[in-house]
């Protein structure tokens, strides 16, 4: 803005180089954070897959049903993959032939719909595994219960993520010199052929694979509970940590 014009338009503004070597620096606390922060990914992953190898084993795990979903979601992501397609030139690294960065490209839009759909089959299937109930949502006789469920789910989730929002706001108007700046003014999605659609499928991924997980750790945190292992106060003690600055 000159004067009272508009002289020039970004969606981006440049940070000072001296901030950012100075995030980027590593630290003591860093580090220990960080490793914290590996482990509790490390147990929590191996917890999820000595859940699944009970479940193969017991002939529980409902490879069939849950193989919809995967390729489901395979094909949801896939097409927001194309979606998103325009903003991957962001990313390319002149030294970098293109040709070649294309092919990485192409390859990524093969691997990544596989890797996701592959990682829903697993995760949906265990889910279901560990609540063989779980089906009967499909039901026409269960969407009055379910309907109402995730109308509560909806108002309670809107109410939390305001919640988190202001004390996300109290938190950096107090310790301000630490807050996180985020350079972007619009969201990336708006430059998108059809930023609607990315929202979308990137919603309805999201909530089949977040709610699978959640069962799953419920599953985890319930039976930790009953037997009393000392692993699951280990593990929330790490989780907290993790959670550091």
């Amino acid at each position: 803005i000159a004067g009272d014009r508009v002289v020039g338009f970004t969606r981006s503004f440049k940070l000072p180089e001296d901030w950012m070597r100075k995030q980027e620096s590593t630290k003591l606390l860093n580090n220990i954070l960080t490793s914290i922060s590996r482990l509790t990914f490390l147990t929590l992953l191996a917890a999820g897959l000595m859940i699944l190898v009970h479940l193969v084993r017991a002939g529980k795990m409902p490879w069939g049903q849950s193989a919809k979903f995967g390729i489901l979601l395979a094909i949801l992501k896939l097409l927001g993959t194309l979606n998103d397609l325009p903003l991957s030139y962001r990313n390319y690294d002149t030294s970098t032939p293109l040709a070649v960065w294309k092919l990485q490209v192409a390859v990524g839009m093969i691997v990544v719909p596989l890797v996701v759909g592959l990682l829903a089959w697993i995760v949906i299937g265990s889910a279901a595994g560990l609540y063989p109930d779980a089906w009967n949502f499909l039901s026409r006789t269960a969407r009055r219960v379910w309907r109402r469920d995730a109308l509560m789910a909806l108002v309670v989730s809107l109410a939390a993520g305001a919640g988190v929002a202001r004390v996300n706001e109290l938190l950096t108007s107090v310790f301000h010199a630490y807050a996180p700046i985020d350079d972007e003014l619009f969201p990336a999605n708006f430059s998108t052929p059809w930023p609607a659609a990315g929202y979308f499928l990137s919603i309805v991924t999201r909530t089949l694979l977040l709610a699978a997980l959640a069962g799953v750790a419920i599953y985890i945190l319930r039976s930790g509970w009953k037997r009393r292992a000392w692993w699951l106060w280990a593990g929330l003690a790490l989780i907290l940590a993790s959670l550091g600055p």
